[in-house]
Parts: structure tokens; C-alpha cells; sequence
């Protein structure tokens, strides 16, 4: 058996010739087999360099087929018994640490946080690091369901991810900051309603205010005043209270007369890439020359790699004119989606449109009776 290193080597020569040029340069040879057209040798690893030289300097045609040796083989197995062993324990590690909760994700919650949840979770042996067979669903849903603000809930474990979904009792009212709070307006309007549960009315129905003024304070005075018949501060909290009155919701944008929109040609390509700690293994080039991406990041918790699958769409570009009517529509159902969730209505609407050096103003106007402050 050889144990040196050797090269199999293809040269464009009959096999006589080879043998006997390369005797005379004192480099002796294996193997030697003639194979379509050229003779294949082998030659220790060692006489590599000077064999080289020679067919450089005769100006040879030759190639490197392979190498070998009993130590080539030697190294090469140790390499590839060395990369199943990682890759086995890289799995294991997977597997086991696959059995934990590294993940806490909480849903339908509005006035409870996501982290005073989690944390009421982990408070009952069910947070990260935990392991996910520790863990009973129904017995967790049932302690959730006993604490504060919480109506229904349903507990869920995906992988290393414990999914928490809440509904919230309505009754429920989160402790109040400490400290004094005004309701103040965020609009200019005329007051049309007041409704003060807690704290001093400061306008009532018809009055005309500005932004940023006081709806209702966050304190009581007697009624008595001092010597001078200044009113006597008794206490201050937070004001409790909505306030609702007419204002106008306005909104305008400048566009150009033309402009270029991206329209999908229909071309999608794929490409994925994985990453280490954050970063990056390979790159991703772009397909295309114009495109528009989508990208999804999958991480193999609790291991810090990612899956990243980028898809490449191509898009060629057109030139569009403008069409004000659309831009009016689209403010106007911005403007009405606004006053809904302030509490109201919207009622009239009117616009303009302004034309000069080439571009648009479009403005938008709508009549709404809204909610100015709450608390």
C-alpha cells in the first residue's frame, strides 16, 4: 500500500516518451496507462513541482486528474467523519434544545401589555427556558383566566414558541398613573357635549377653542374661595371625562403632473441565503434590473441561524399622468376613516385643486363632529 502522497497526472504524450523523458530528468512514475490520445501516470507528490517545470519548459499540454495516497485518503476520511460528527452534534443540540420555550408571543390584549401577560405567564413556570413538556396548557389558561382584566384565554405551544391569546375583560380598569392629567383638545373646534366623570369642566357647549386647551382639569377647588374670592385648590388626580365638539379635518398633498409607476412584469425569482449570529453567509444578487422584493426571515430558534427568502419580482417602469379626482377620493376616505376613530362622523366635504409649474395641490376639507380630548 502506498502511503505517500500522490498526483494522477494527464499529459499529451505517448507513454514511451513520457517514460523515458521523465527517467532522464531522474523522476520516476506509476501507473503509467495510455488513455484517448494521452498517457495517464501517476507520480509522487514529492517530484510534483520539478515534473511541472519540465512540461512547462517543453511546453506540454497536461492536467491534474486527482491526487491520492494512503494519507490523502487518510486525511479526507478523518475530514468528512469530522463533518458528521458536527453535523450529529449540531442536531443534537437542536433536538434538545428544540425541547424548551425560547419564544412568548401574546395576541388580543389592548389595555393589559404583552409583557405584564408574559410575565404573569412566567410567574407560573410557563416563560423561556422552560421546558415545553413542563408546561400544561389548560392548567396555565385556567391561572390566567384568575387574574385581573383577563375574560378568556387559550394557550398554545408551537415549537419553541408558547402562544398566549387573551380576551380581556371590559369591566377591567388598569391602576391609574399617579399624578395630576388634564384633558386637553387636540383640535380647533366648537364645543358640542361634555361628559366629566372626574375633574372641573372648563368649556361647555358653543364655546370656540383652540388646540391644546383644557377641556376639563384634573382637580377640585371649593366652592368657597379664599378672602380674596380666589377658588381653593382641594385635590388634583387625573381628569376622567370626553369632550366632543365640530371641528374641520383638513389634509392636502402636492403631486407631479406625470410621474413613473413600477408594474410587474411577471418575472419572480428566488433566491435564499443563511445567516450565522446575524451574519450573512453568501449574497444575494439581484436578477433583474428593475425589481420590488419580498423578504422572509425564518429563525431556527434557539440555534442563532436563519433561513432569509428573498423573492426578486421584475418591474418595468411607465410614465402615468396624474389624476387629481383619485388623489381626492383617497383623502377623502382617509379623512371620514379619521373621524370614525375619533368617535364621530364625517358630514361635509369639499376640496381644491391648485395647477401651476407643472405640479398639483390637492386639499381636502370634511365637516366631522369628533371626540377633541378623553381620558
Amino acid at each position: 500500500m502506498n502511503l505517500r502522497s500522490s498526483l494522477t497526472v494527464e499529459v499529451d504524450l505517448s507513454p514511451a516518451r513520457l517514460v523515458n523523458e521523465l527517467n532522464r530528468q531522474g523522476i520516476p512514475t506509476r501507473a503509467v496507462v495510455k488513455k484517448e490520445g494521452c498517457t495517464r501516470f501517476t507520480v509522487d507528490k514529492t517530484y510534483s513541482r520539478k515534473t511541472f517545470a519540465f512540461f512547462d519548459e517543453m511546453c506540454y499540454t497536461y492536467k491534474v486528474v486527482s491526487s491520492g495516497g494512503a494519507l490523502e485518503r487518510c486525511k479526507r476520511s478523518l475530514w468528512r467523519l469530522g463533518a458528521v460528527v458536527g453535523l450529529l452534534a449540531f442536531f443534537g443540540l437542536y433536538v434538545y434544545l428544540g425541547g424548551f420555550i425560547w419564544r412568548v408571543e401574546v395576541s388580543g390584549q389592548e389595555y393589559l401589555s404583552a409583557k405584564t401577560i408574559a410575565e404573569r405567564a412566567a410567574a407560573l413556570g410557563a416563560g423561556r427556558g422552560v421546558r415545553a413538556n413542563r408546561i400544561d396548557p389548560a392548567a396555565l389558561e385556567t391561572a390566567l383566566r384568575a387574574g385581573d382584566g383577563i375574560l378568556e384565554c387559550s394557550v398554545e405551544i408551537r415549537g419553541v414558541t408558547l402562544k398566549i391569546s387573551v380576551m380581556e375583560d371590559t369591566r377591567y380598569h388598569a391602576p391609574e398613573e399617579e399624578g395630576r392629567a388634564d384633558i386637553v383638545s387636540e383640535y380647533d373646534a366648537e364645543v358640542t357635549r361634555v361628559v366629566c366623570e372626574r375633574g372641573t369642566p372648563r368649556v361647555k357647549a358653543g364655546d370656540r377653542i383652540a388646540a391644546g386647551a383644557v377641556l376639563i382639569e384634573g382637580a377640585s377647588y371649593s366652592t368657597m374661595g379664599d378672602d380674596y374670592g380666589n377658588p381653593i385648590l382641594l385635590e388634583e388626580y387625573r381628569a376622567r371625562g370626553t369632550v366632543y365638539g365640530k371641528t374641520v379635518l383638513a389634509k392636502s398633498i402636492v403631486i407631479p403632473e406625470t410621474s413613473v409607476r413600477l408594474t410587474r412584469t411577471g418575472a419572480v425569482k428566488r433566491k435564499t441565503v443563511l445567516s450565522l449570529w446575524g451574519m450573512r453567509i453568501g449574497k444575494v444578487d439581484a436578477p433583474f434590473e428593475l425589481y420590488e422584493t419580498e423578504r422572509r426571515v425564518k429563525r431556527l430558534e434557539p440555534i442563532p441561524l436563519a433561513v432569509e427568502t428573498v423573492r426578486f419580482y421584475e418591474v418595468c417602469a411607465q410614465s402615468v399622468e396624474a389624476d387629481p379626482d383619485a388623489r381626492i377620493a383617497e383623502l377623502t376616505a382617509e379623512l371620514e376613516s379619521q373621524a370614525e376613530l375619533k368617535g364621530g362622523t364625517a358630514g361635509n366635504v369639499t376640496h381644491t385643486v391648485r395647477h401651476e409649474n407643472g405640479m398639483y395641490t390637492v386639499s381636502v376639507y370634511v365637516e366631522a363632529e369628533i371626540i377633541l380630548g378623553k381620558l
